[in-house]
């Protein structure tokens, strides 16, 4: 069989799947989205500490220009006035954090600010954290009521670099169902809501890190990016999330473990910030041993950088076509870039068939054994009925188990529609061809999602549009999403950067390059 009749086979299937989901949805969303058509605008940002960058405050911080214990209350009280609206915190230390920051205080006292600035770049500064990532003493049940109350017991390297920095962490924010949704629910927990419109998912899965950057209760966040879960949420709530080549930065103690080689290269762990100018020191902070692989204090001439462009976009079966203020955003990018001497080109991608074979990659990995750990529904090979009996339980009210954690369990367990073992060597030619593009100091301008955040459940109706995001996942490049404005509907717009393996810093330097020209996060509408 040649290659293009593997892609008419493998299409078929996965068309029949997806068609089927979106009259499916199309028939019930209207049902589940009633119940958040009320609009809820957040209290406006008073305090101006909550508008410095974190390089800024830290600053401020070892100068002895304010105290740690100020800022550590002031993003508190923030925390308190939005959550509430919001649901994005799923357990706080605000308590110990104002030990931690009298503790930074009275160390600011001690040492010189060239000490301070050397060992601990981050003092008296506070951030949130996903809760998949965990934070020892604090809630990492990852959405899952058969682990509700597991505690972190042991932090991972990336906590401990962020915690010998001096920064302190605040609390642990809310997810879907083991990370496994492009929205933020779980049947603990509930739903978290965008701070821009409550009638809007934040996105998926670090949700509750965007939701609280978006708002000004957070300054910098970790997220984790599986298929995109750091860059959708960063750019529906209007804020910066990289994800970094792996493995930069570990991924020990996160959860859920996946031990599979092909997952680990896909998984990462990364920054979410509301100010392009602190990506460079989170992410070296992050990167602890590993550092040198970055080559982050490698001064990065933008000029000589080459910006490569799509020449079309993909059209889906979903109809979900890249908005109109999204690619104007894109060209203007490109614009402002060229004009700084940058050599802009156009490409051509091929995206026929191309989120198919994107997804076939996760699913060629061996996740069986870890869904069958993460999951109470029976396990029986080549039986879909405990499912099926899932399904009937959820319509009635009764299951433990978010609908869209069920369906992807299903999909995992029995890989019905994703013959991955025509697709991987397809998209393995086309990873190469990528990597081959963005060799030489060149990155690709690319949408990060076609449209600005949907509705809660939307994303059953947009599928296939999660191409543009899963790209830099499946391929191990490093990526940045950019806040750009908003749209007509008052909604965050964005793009992203991608760079080759290991060109972070490429994409950083474009990043706060656009935040200079397009002013990056922009408060949400208050009361």
């Amino acid at each position: 069989m040649n290659i293009e009749d593997r892609k008419k086979q493998s299409s078929t299937k996965l068309t029949v799947g997806l068609t089927v989901v979106k009259y499916c949805g199309k028939a019930y969303l209207p049902f589940l989205q009633r119940r958040y058509r009320h609009r809820k605008n957040l209290p406006s940002v008073e305090n101006p500490l909550l508008l410095l960058s974190a390089t800024d405050l830290a600053n401020a911080i070892r100068s002895r220009e304010i105290s740690s214990v100020v800022v550590v209350q002031a993003y508190i009280d923030r925390i308190r006035a939005v959550n509430p609206i919001l649901n994005a915190v799923i357990e706080d230390r605000f308590d110990a954090a104002l030990d931690d920051a009298l503790k930074a205080d009275k160390l600011c006292n001690e040492l010189s600010v060239d000490e301070l600035r050397e060992k601990y770049p981050l003092l008296g500064v506070p951030f949130t954290v996903k809760e998949s990532v965990g934070v020892e003493g604090m809630s990492q049940h990852v959405g899952v009521v058969a682990r509700k109350g597991m505690k972190c017991e042991k932090e991972g390297p990336l906590m401990r670099n962020l915690r010998q920095a001096g920064a302190i962490p605040l609390c642990v924010t809310n997810i879907p169902e083991w990370c496994c949704n492009w929205e933020t629910h779980n049947v603990i927990q509930g739903r978290t809501f965008n701070p821009y419109n409550t009638s809007y998912t934040p996105g998926g899965s670090s949700g509750g890190e965007a939701a609280l950057l978006g708002a000004a209760a957070s300054l910098f966040g970790v997220g984790t990016d599986f298929m995109g879960s750091i860059r959708l949420p960063a750019m529906f709530c209007g804020v910066f999330g990289h994800r970094p080549t792996r493995p930069l930065v570990s991924l020990e103690k996160s959860v859920p473990d996946w031990p599979d080689p092909t997952i680990q290269k896909i998984m990462a762990t990364g920054p979410m910030c509301r100010y392009a100018k602190d990506l460079p020191l989170l992410l070296k902070i992050m990167i602890g041993e590993n550092v040198e692989l970055a080559k982050l204090d490698e001064v990065v001439d933008l000029k000589s950088v080459k910006i490569l462009m799509p020449t079309t976009f993909a059209n889906s079966i979903e109809d979900t076509p890249v908005d109109k203020e999204i690619v104007e955003k894109l060209n203007l990018a490109a614009e402002e870039l060229k004009k700084l001497g940058c050599k802009v080109e156009r490409i051509e991608i091929d995206y026929n068939g191309l989120f198919e074979r994107l997804l076939s990659k996760y699913l060629s990995a061996d996740l069986k054994e870890v869904i069958d750990n993460m999951t109470d529904i029976p396990k029986r090979d080549g039986c879909n009925l405990p499912f099926l009996r899932e399904y009937l339980k959820w319509g009635m009210g009764k299951s433990t188990h978010n609908i869209y954690a069920i369906h992807a369990q299903l999909l995992i367990r029995f890989n019905r529609y994703y013959p991955t073992h025509q697709n991987v060597p397809l998209i393995d030619a086309f990873e190469k061809q990528m990597k081959n593009i963005l060799q030489n100091d060149s990155v690709l301008l690319f949408p990060t999602f076609p449209t600005a955040a949907f509705k809660h459940h939307g994303f059953v109706k947009s599928i296939p549009a999660m191409v543009y995001i899963l790209l830099a996942s499946v391929f191990n490049l490093p990526a940045t999403s950019i806040p750009m404005g908003l749209n007509k509907e008052q909604m965050p717009i964005g793009i992203q950067v991608i760079g080759g393996p290991f060109q972070d810093r490429l994409c950083l330097s474009v990043a706060q390059f656009l935040e200079t020209k397009f002013g990056g996060w922009v408060p949400p509408p208050s009361e």
